[in-house]
C-alpha cells in the first residue's frame, strides 16, 4: 500500500500590526544607519547632510553640522560614498553587532516584563480606538 503524503504545515501569519515590534524594528534600522552611514534613519532617508551640507537641512529649518553622515541622495549620486560605507561597515561591525544583540535582549525582557500591562492596555484602549488590527 502506498504511504500517505504528510500534511503540509500551515504557516501562521499575524493579522495585527504590533506597535512595539515596529518601534524595535526602527531601533534596529537606526543602529545600522548610524553604523554604516553615520547618521540616523530619518536624516538618511530625508537626505540631510551631504559633503557640503547645502541641501535638505536649510529647507526644513533643521540645523546640522555640515559634512556629517551620508544621506540617500549622496549615496545614489556620489561614487565615493559607497567606499565610505564599506569603510564604516568594517570599522563599526563589532559595535553594530553588540548593539543589535543588546537590542534583541532588551526587546525580549520588555515583552516579558510588560506582558500583562500591555494586554490590559490593548483590551481597554487600543482595540476600542484603533480596532483589532493594531496592538501594542
Amino acid at each position: 500500500m502506498a504511504r500517505r503524503a504528510a500534511k503540509k504545515k500551515r504557516t501562521y501569519r499575524r493579522k495585527s500590526f504590533i506597535l512595539t515590534n515596529f518601534i524595535f524594528s526602527l531601533a534596529y534600522a537606526n543602529v545600522l544607519s548610524v553604523g554604516l552611514f553615520g547618521t540616523n534613519i530619518a536624516k538618511f532617508l530625508l537626505g540631510f547632510g551631504g559633503k557640503n551640507g547645502t541641501y535638505g537641512g536649510a529647507a526644513f529649518g533643521i540645523g546640522h553640522v555640515a559634512g556629517r553622515g551620508i544621506g540617500i541622495r549622496e549615496l545614489l549620486t556620489d561614487g565615493e560614498a559607497i567606499g565610505q560605507v564599506i569603510d564604516n561597515a568594517q570599522n563599526n561591525l563589532m559595535d553594530m553587532a553588540i548593539k543589535s544583540i543588546m537590542l534583541g535582549v532588551t526587546h525580549k525582557i520588555f515583552r516579558a516584563a510588560l506582558r500583562k500591562p500591555l494586554r490590559e492596555v490593548n483590551a481597554n484602549l487600543v482595540k476600542p480606538l484603533l480596532g483589532a488590527g493594531v496592538r501594542l
